[in-house]
């Protein structure tokens, strides 16, 4: 069946790090701990960061454990109650946004458009394909918020971030779910992704056709049948000759 729509991944797909996350997340870290400075924490900053790396290593396990995404935003409400345990529900509920804001705001200020991006969202377009994002990232307002920071939100009908729908890749569910809100069948649409295990996939289980963007990373055969992608590419601009010869 022709193609309609064409779903994108988020991180190492749409957009990538300009600077090394090991660098990043640090100064986001830093960041978060200044907002609460702000609201009156008292704590020396390596014991915060040691009791909030706690907090979300224990909800990383929880998540991997149950498979239900998690959002930064009630990771930063359980650190801000037990750092400020005697303030009321309201403004710990206004900390804990502002903390985690902080933390996302140095992430995302760190994404850049992917090599060849624009270019290649713009011939798909061109095409009358509806596109849209579907991504694991634990901040649903983030990758939104990106596109649009990069001027390319208006290429895309919608964002299906995990942490909000509550349903994360491979899982087969948020990309039914991404389908069903653009109005495409799984027969119609082509995932675009870097990960074998996440993206490909997931697309494959939800039965969509699915584009492995591999960059300069050479790929090795695929321990599991359904991580083998309908095709790779090592640049964006050549999903719309890819979705040109399906349609």
């Amino acid at each position: 069946m022709a193609v309609r729509a064409v779903l994108f991944d988020f991180g190492e797909t749409l957009v990538r790090d300009s600077r090394p996350a090991e660098e990043t997340v640090p100064r986001a870290v830093a960041a978060s701990y200044e907002a609460l400075k702000r609201n009156g924490l008292t704590l020396e900053y390596g014991r915060y960061r040691d009791i909030s790396g706690a907090v979300f290593k224990k909800h990383w396990g929880l998540q991997l454990e149950g498979g239900r995404p998690v959002s930064d935003l009630s990771v930063y409400r359980e650190v801000v109650g037990s750092l400020f345990q005697s303030n009321r529900e309201p403004w710990r509920e206004r900390v804990a946004g502002e903390a985690n804001d902080a933390f996302w705001r140095v992430i995302t200020d760190n994404y850049v458009a992917n090599l060849h991006a624009r270019d290649a969202l713009a011939e798909l377009a061109a095409m009358k394909l509806r596109m849209a994002v579907v991504s694991n990232l634990s901040s649903p307002e983030a990758v939104p918020a990106t596109l649009k920071r990069l001027r390319i939100s208006g290429y895309f009908a919608g964002t299906f971030v995990s942490s909000g729908v509550g349903v994360a890749k491979p899982d087969p569910r948020i990309f039914e779910i991404c389908l069903s809100s653009i109005q495409a069948t799984a027969d119609q649409a082509v995932f675009v992704g870097d990960s074998p295990s996440l993206d490909v996939a997931g697309a494959k289980r939800a039965g969509m056709r699915a584009v492995l963007l591999a960059g300069d990373v050479s790929i090795s055969q695929p321990s599991r049948k359904d991580e083998e992608p309908d095709f790779i590419v090592h640049d964006l601009l050549e999903v719309p000759r890819i979705v040109s010869s399906l349609t």
